[in-house]
C-alpha cells in the first residue's frame, strides 16, 4: 500500500513539474520580440519601432545594410536599408544617430496603400512609450498646388509621424514616416533619402 501511494506521489510530482515547465515555455513564447535580433543575424522588420538601438541594426546583417552613399550620413547620422521588402511591398529605411534609431520610413513606390492602412502602419512603427496622438495637420490635402501632399500626425512633443500621398486624387500612400523631432533637428532635419528605387541586395 505504501509503495502504491509512493508511486502515485511520484507521478503527481512529475505532472506538476511538467506543467510548470510548459507554463515557463508559454511565457517565453509570448514575450515581446519587438526589435530583437536573432543569433542568425535577422530582425523582424515588420514590428520594428523608432528607438531601436543602432547596434541591433548593425547586428541584423541579414535584414539591414548600411547605406554608404554620402547623403545617408549627413548630420552625423547613419542610414540603414532593409534588404528585403515587407509583405505589403514596402521598403524600410532606418536613420540612426547617437546610438539609436530616430526615424523609420516605409516606402510604397510600387505598391501604394490606403490612408487607413498607412495610419495602421504608423502605429506599428511608433514605440510603446509614445504618448497618445495629440493633433493632425492635413491642410496640404486641400492645396492642389502640392503634388505629393503630406499629412502630419503629432504625438505630444516626442514623436511625429507623416503620411505622404502620391497625389490628391486617389489618396494612395507613398510613404509612412515616424520621427523623434528633437534628434531629427539635431541631425540637420535631414529626411530619409528616397532616391534609391530598389532595396539593398
Amino acid at each position: 500500500m505504501f509503495a502504491k501511494n509512493k508511486r502515485q506521489l511520484l507521478l503527481a510530482t512529475i505532472s506538476v513539474c511538467a506543467t510548470m515547465s510548459l507554463v515557463g515555455c508559454g511565457n517565453a513564447d509570448i514575450a515581446d520580440k519587438t526589435n530583437t535580433v536573432t543569433k542568425q543575424g535577422t530582425i523582424d522588420v515588420e514590428t520594428m519601432t523608432v528607438g531601436i538601438p543602432e547596434p541591433s541594426l548593425q547586428k541584423a546583417v541579414f535584414s539591414f545594410a548600411l547605406d554608404d552613399t554620402p547623403i545617408a550620413h549627413t548630420g552625423g547620422k547613419n542610414q540603414y536599408m532593409a534588404r528585403n521588402k515587407l509583405k505589403d511591398g514596402a521598403v524600410v529605411l532606418a536613420q540612426c544617430k547617437n546610438g539609436a534609431c530616430f526615424q523609420l520610413q516605409r516606402l510604397y513606390r510600387e505598391t501604394p496603400i490606403s490612408a487607413e492602412e498607412g495610419e495602421a502602419v504608423m502605429k506599428i512603427m511608433m514605440p510603446k512609450d509614445a504618448p497618445p496622438q495629440s493633433r493632425v495637420d492635413d491642410k496640404q490635402l486641400s492645396d492642389s498646388k502640392i503634388k505629393m501632399p503630406v499629412v502630419e500626425y503629432f504625438f505630444g512633443d516626442d514623436y511625429y509621424g507623416t503620411i505622404t500621398y502620391n497625389n490628391h486624387t486617389d489618396k494612395k500612400v507613398f510613404a509612412v514616416t515616424v520621427d523623434k523631432p528633437a534628434v531629427l533637428k539635431e541631425a540637420g532635419a535631414a529626411p530619409a533619402t528616397t532616391t534609391e528605387t530598389k532595396p539593398a541586395q
